[in-house]
């Protein structure tokens, strides 16, 4: 029997792979975030240290659902010019900044330049993880 063309069976195909693009210059919050997708079924990431290498990953055809973008990243002071380089490049899914201390004011500017939320780094583990980046993957852009 065809579970493909049946409407009364259901498949027990996997769930598609949820794709992110993680950028920080740190590189042990890399670090954590491979141990964390180690326990989240069906989550991939790809790792960029810099704007430029995230750029560049996005220029050769890279298409993550999300990106999770550090607050600072070189030679900006703060995310405002990163998420803008960043949408310039076309890239119409989620866009998540991340910070330790996200009650500066400038996180109050998040939705000018195209992202979705802001979130704070101590509030991932890794027993959160695959269900947090799934919630955030499904942000619409505004």
């Amino acid at each position: 029997m065809n579970t493909e063309t049946n409407p009364n069976v259901s498949s027990t195909r996997s769930p598609p792979v949820l794709e992110g693009l993680f950028i920080d210059d740190d590189e042990m919050m890399h670090e954590l975030i491979r141990y964390y997708v180690t326990g989240a079924d069906h989550v991939e990431t790809t790792h960029a240290l810099s704007l430029e290498h995230a750029l560049e990953y996005l220029d050769d055809d890279g298409s993550p659902d999300l990106i999770m973008l550090d607050n600072r990243l070189q030679p900006h002071e703060n995310y405002l010019a990163t998420a803008t380089a960043i949408r310039d490049t076309g890239f119409t899914g989620s866009l998540v900044v991340m910070s330790g201390d996200i009650s500066h004011p400038v996180f109050s500017k998040y939705a000018d330049v195209g992202v979705q939320k802001v979130v704070d780094k101590s509030s991932f583990s890794f027993d959160n993880f695959a269900q947090k980046i799934k919630d955030l993957s499904m942000l619409t852009v505004a």
